[in-house]
């Protein structure tokens, strides 16, 4: 399923529908959301191209009472 959603989005005039389009569709629809295909396209535009859902977050140290953290570098 991701593979068709990539592929569908690669093309500029979906793009532009689902996700350009569809940004301004989400903040006017009165329909219920998870009935309404456009909203629900738009955001899986929106988390595609937006960046916000492929931001690395550092991990952070698991700290265990009574045992030293090994620090490791990310790769």
């Amino acid at each position: 399923m991701n593979s068709v959603l990539q592929t569908l989005f690669s093309i500029e005039e979906f793009k532009e529908r689902y996700y350009k389009d569809g940004l301004k569709h989400l903040e006017t629809c009165t329909s219920y959301t998870p009935e309404c295909l456009i909203c629900q396209m738009s955001k899986i535009g929106y988390g595609i191209f937006s960046g916000d859902y492929s931001q690395r977050k550092e991990a952070e140290p698991l700290k265990v009472e009574g045992q030293e953290a090994i620090e490791l570098e990310p790769y």
